[in-house]
């Protein structure tokens, strides 16, 4: 007999965020594993960008449920201000009660066995902290990222202070992308939370990858980075600042390219292009705001290389989630990021990647001319391993802690 988890998830199908694929190949393969879901989101309108196309993937007994919430930046904001108390602990806070009032309801009415919670937003553990206390049903919490980046001011801080050891320690398993994200939470809360921590990458499906036309030749070199793009933690101006540098000199062809597909707020506020422009790039990047998953994919695989952003020092222990995906696509690939980063440590273990410093623009220069050469030379397909890593072998992980969540007397 199956068992059944109610997930608690802002983000999925068909919101078009990086953040929906973990959840939805979750819900996918978790029935080959035993476990059938239901999960509580919001209303499709609390998205920007939406890619139907996901829905496709959502397995056919899966009951979707989606609650109002808004989000106050976007939904209240003048001249770029809203009011802060609607935005604690996070932007999806208006959805908290919504999602919570829904999720009771039909923890009532339905048999469940588990509870799975996925961040970010927090505002979701919140609503699956109180879940749990009402049924006592196990709860498993999801951390894609860190509870907090960067500093976000005195009353935030106050509240994450607050409600971060809360979860955690009420969370019957918790789970996280990276080990030194695990290794972070073991030292900040003992082994009250470093006991119940396991480790689930972001990983990549193949049968995403089986279902694309091969790609076609293109004789240019065309550098591509697939994903958001962010002006605090994920910027390109360290690497523009190098490009303009190699076709100064010529060390890259003059009809080389440059394409960010699907760069979202950077590109939506023009902040980009001007970037561009200002280099006198304007000819050689091309800029696109939202693309669908398959076709982001597709764009990928015809790309000469692949550029990957991981700047910020605050994002150390982290891993873009596409990340998985560029090492499956065997293209070739530039990555920054710090030399201490888990990214860095991820790719600087496959073969077909230059890793640079993200902002020493020399370094970025040489290893740009690098991953150039080696496209001429070599073959431009890269075989590595990334055993563990697909989307199918990860949910079997998640089944294994959902079914532990239930026995807690298990050994995991």
């Amino acid at each position: 007999m199956s068992r059944r988890v109610l997930i608690i998830a802002l983000h999925f199908p068909p919101a078009h965020t990086t953040s929906t694929r973990r959840i939805l190949k979750f819900a996918r393969y978790l029935p080959e594993h035993g476990w059938e879901s239901s999960v509580v989101t919001v209303r499709t309108g609390f998205h920007r960008h939406l890619d139907e196309t996901a829905l496709a993937e959502v397995p056919a007994g899966t009951r979707v449920y989606r609650t109002f919430g808004f989000d106050p930046r976007h939904s209240l904001s003048i001249a770029g201000r809203y009011p802060g108390l609607l935005a604690l602990p996070d932007r999806a806070a208006p959805w908290f009660p919504f999602a919570t009032w829904r999720a009771l309801a039909i923890a009532r009415r339905e048999r469940f066995d588990a509870i799975l919670s996925t961040s970010p937003p927090v505002t979701a553990h919140c609503v699956a902290l109180l879940l749990h206390d009402r049924t006592g049903l196990p709860w498993v919490a999801d951390l894609r990222d860190p509870w907090a980046i960067g500093d976000r001011g005195p009353l935030h801080g106050a509240i994450d202070r607050t409600l971060e050891p809360r979860v955690l320690r009420a969370a019957t398993r918790i789970v996280v992308t990276t080990r030194p994200h695990a290794d972070d939470l073991a030292r900040r809360f003992g082994d009250e939370v470093g006991d119940k921590v396991n480790v689930i990458s972001n990983g990549y499906d193949e049968a995403d990858f089986e279902s694309l036309p091969a790609p076609r030749a293109n004789g240019r070199f065309r550098l591509a980075h697939v994903g958001q793009l962010n002006a605090d933690h994920r910027g390109p101006a360290s690497f523009l600042q190098a490009l303009r540098h190699c076709l100064d000199r010529g060390l890259l062809p003059a009809d080389s390219e440059v394409a960010f597909i699907g760069a979202g707020p950077m590109a939506e506020g023009g902040e980009l292009q001007r970037m561009a422009d200002g280099l006198g790039l304007g000819a050689v990047v091309s800029i696109e705001r939202h693309v669908p998953y398959r076709q982001a994919l597709e764009r990928m695989m015809s790309a000469a290389a692949l550029l990957l952003l991981q700047p910020g020092d605050a994002l150390h222990m982290q891993i873009p989630s596409k990340a998985f995906e560029y090492l499956r696509s065997g293209r070739r690939i530039l990555a920054l990021a710090p030399a201490r980063s888990a990214t860095a440590a991820l790719m600087g273990r496959h073969a077909g990647v230059e890793v640079a410093a993200p902002a020493d623009v020399d370094e970025i220069a040489a290893k740009l001319v690098g991953t150039h050469r080696a496209w001429q030379k070599e073959s431009q397909f890269v075989e590595r391993d990334l055993s563990g890593c697909d989307r199918r072998a990860l949910a079997a992980e998640l089944a294994k802690i959902l079914v532990d969540s239930c026995d807690p007397g298990r050994a995991r």
